[in-house]
């Protein structure tokens, strides 16, 4: 029970009970001496009187002040002191008792106050004196508790903050000025939500109606140089009795390094995750493409060896192009840029190798010959799938044509076809995973995760009957 608690009957001690009786009986015989032993004339009863009065006040105001002391070096002493205030309270009893059984015999009253009296200032003086070593040394602990917990707070590495009512900073500590990047002198005094630049007391309120838990606010701070920094703000408000909030502790900590890793491993498990789409996807039809031409060049190899060997060599050119891709998943996820016309070049001629009877043409205008673009090894890969998707909707005399330019600082690829053209009502549905009627299916799904991991975006620019389609492929540029 601390100071401030309310005292109720179950919640004070034994030795709290005892003390308080004792003390109304020490008032009740003050009472006494004033209205009944004065008139009488008992000698040296005012000292006594005095003197126990005193001392039952001292150690009943002891034991509430002990109830709210945890160190030792304080409850100790204060416990010595009760015992011998309790002691000299006992004798003002006897007294009382003494006087009652034998209220007119002065003999006996006499010689138990001189008695009293000649132990009761040995005891009090000792009781003020233990007492006061105990009062002090509470006095040293707590000085000392505060130091050591201002000295904490000030070595925290999350910025801490007292704010009033209105939500000015009154105390901080010196993480607060390092979080924020400011002097002492701009925070002191200041609004948080100033300094801050959002409207904290507008959240506190409407959070703080609902109940008494921390409330937990998330703050973006931009910086000069065009950089973000992640804040995570813990508040506490203080209730007055009557529930009004008389201030706030706020706990504020920069998550940006949290945030940036937890963004890092989300990317990097999208990339896993494409990876795996890639593997299952890329992987399934080529080694589909190789299992047919092999059995075709088989059942040609005795009639047609010249076109047993084309289809042979149209396998061995589909697994390359799946060796290719699982080198590709041995290489480190780092982000890198690619040659872009090396590139297509080798991406076309890939394709018409693996897909027997297609012919992709690349045309590269003259402001576009030596550039590079950001997506390393992942954006051949999004080519493939997409002359793959050209080849499976064209047919076995298949056109494709491949157009790269310049266009307001950005890298345009078109990428045309002769097929059959996409249904309009298919387009909409045309690059979402899993397509079930297979016009856009998870080739051009992972075609445009990959450009826009790249950076990039793919759109269906047109497409009009039996004209085939035509993908624009936009990429910024590296540097």
């Amino acid at each position: 029970m601390g100071l401030g608690d309310r005292v109720s009957w179950k919640s004070m001690s034994k030795q709290a009970i005892v003390s308080l009786l004792l003390l109304i009986m020490a008032l009740i015989q003050t009472v006494v001496y004033y209205f009944v032993y004065q008139p009488r004339s008992i000698p040296d009863y005012d000292d006594v009187v005095i003197m126990s009065t005193i001392s039952g006040i001292i150690f009943f105001l002891i034991l509430m002040f002990q109830r709210s002391i945890a160190q030792r070096t304080a409850r100790i002493p204060l416990q010595l002191g009760w015992a011998v205030f309790f002691y000299a309270g006992v004798h003002s009893a006897l007294i009382n008792l003494v006087d009652l059984v034998y209220p007119y015999n002065q003999n006996a009253l006499s010689m138990l106050i001189q008695f009293y009296q000649d132990n009761l200032s040995l005891f009090l003086g000792a009781g003020v004196v233990i007492s006061v070593i105990g009062i002090y040394n509470w006095v040293v602990d707590i000085a000392a508790g505060e130091r050591k917990f201002h000295s904490l707070v000030a070595a925290m590495p999350v910025g801490v903050a007292m704010l009033d009512a209105e939500g000015r900073v009154t105390t901080f500590n010196h993480g607060l000025s390092q979080i924020l990047n400011l002097e002492d002198s701009q925070i002191q005094n200041m609004n948080l939500s100033d300094l801050l630049l959002t409207d904290l007391q507008s959240i506190l309120k409407r959070e703080s109606t609902k109940s008494d838990a921390p409330i937990e606010i998330d703050v973006t701070l931009e910086q000069d140089d065009g950089g973000k920094v992640y804040l995570a703000i813990s508040f506490v408000s203080h209730r007055e009795k009557d529930g009004r909030i008389s201030g706030h502790i706020a706990v504020v900590s920069d998550v940006t390094m949290r945030r940036r890793t937890a963004e890092e491993r989300e990317q990097q498990r999208r990339v896993i995750d494409l990876y795996a789409s890639l593997m299952s996807h890329d992987i399934g039809n080529d080694l589909q493409a190789v299992l047919g031409y092999v059995e075709s060049s088989l059942m040609l190899l005795k009639t047609d060896k010249a076109k047993a060997a084309e289809m042979l060599e149209s396998a061995q050119a589909a697994a390359l192009r799946m060796t290719n891709l699982i080198k590709t998943f041995k290489s480190d996820i780092a982000p890198s840029s690619v040659e872009i016309v090396p590139m297509l070049k080798e991406v076309a001629s890939r394709a018409e190798r693996v897909s027997m009877g297609m012919q992709v043409q690349v045309h590269v205008e003259s402001n576009a010959v030596r550039l590079r673009s950001p997506g390393g090894s992942l954006l051949p890969l999004a080519m493939d799938n997409l002359l793959r998707n050209a080849a499976e909707h064209a047919g076995s005399n298949a056109e494709v044509d491949i157009r790269a330019l310049v266009e307001d600082e950005n890298l345009v690829i078109l990428v045309s076809d002769n097929g059959p053209g996409i249904p309009k009502e298919k387009i909409k549905s045309l690059f979402m995973r899993g397509d079930p009627d297979g016009e856009g299916g998870l080739g051009l799904y992972l075609t445009k995760q990959i450009i826009t991991a790249c950076g990039g975006t793919i759109v269906l620019e047109s497409t009009v009957g039996d004209k085939g389609a035509l993908f624009r492929i936009t990429l910024p540029l590296a540097e």
